[in-house]
């Protein structure tokens, strides 16, 4: 058995060390890389999540909402940051990169943030902080609650070559989004491994992606408690 860690670092880093420590063979195979999107989008949406308009001047947030530590660390350094908003974070790490008091969400994915005090019905003005084209059902969600609903788009991924990702039977793949899935997907196809649901396990953040992969043809899944390294490793170790 060999686990395939697919996400970047840091997060990536700090999962193989606490595999390693478990003595579970790994390696670090990241589905994408992350490029700063320049210039940065800015998006508006309308009630039912449309885009409405877009601009490059910063808008006024109550609440600015960040998905990742590419999107902290992004944020903190460009003309948007504004250290005065309420500020919550997808996980510990994500509000260690903005280097700002805030809150963390229960539960490190887009279910979690949305169960958060701060993202319920109400009047708030909310900027989500994202990469081109994530995040689009908590975006959705949040246009039906406050009233009106930002996407700051600070980066993209590009998917890598995964030449390298060629399992056999019972490996484990960890998949942290919809996006590492559907490069993993395209991967294992194009070095035939044909009858995915046989050849390797997946473990997933949510069991939304799980429905996602369960609809690509992996029967074979285990839904972590969150995509925060302690609960990937915890439902890794359990394989």
């Amino acid at each position: 058995m060999r686990v395939w860690i697919t996400r970047t670092d840091p997060g990536a880093g700090r999962i193989k060390a606490a595999l390693v420590a478990q003595k579970i063979p790994c390696d670090i195979v990241s589905a994408l890389a992350i490029e700063a999107t320049v210039p940065a989008k800015l998006l508006s949406h309308d009630a039912h999540g449309a885009v409405t308009t877009g601009t490059d001047s910063p808008v006024e947030a109550d609440i600015v909402v960040l998905v990742s530590t590419h999107a902290a660390r992004l944020y903190s350094e460009s003309g948007f940051f504004a250290p005065k908003c309420k500020h919550l974070a997808i996980g510990g790490a994500t509000l260690e990169a903005l280097s700002v008091d805030g809150e963390v969400a229960a539960r490190a994915s887009s279910e979690g943030l949305l169960e958060h005090p701060l993202l319920q019905q109400g009047t708030e003005r909310v900027l989500v902080v994202a990469g081109e084209g994530g995040r689009a059902d908590l975006v959705r969600e949040l246009c039906a609650r406050k009233s009106a609903v930002f996407k700051l788009e600070l980066y993209k991924r590009v998917v890598q070559n995964l030449a390298r990702l060629l399992p056999t039977e019972g490996d484990i793949i960890e998949i942290s989004s919809v996006a590492a899935l559907e490069a993993v997907d395209l991967a294992l196809k194009a070095n035939r491994v044909e009858d995915v649901s046989d050849s390797v396990r997946l473990v997933l953040p949510s069991k939304r992606l799980a429905a996602a992969a369960s609809a690509l043809g992996y029967d074979e899944t285990i839904v972590a408690a969150s995509a925060n390294v302690p609960d990937f490793v915890k439902a890794l170790s359990k394989c």
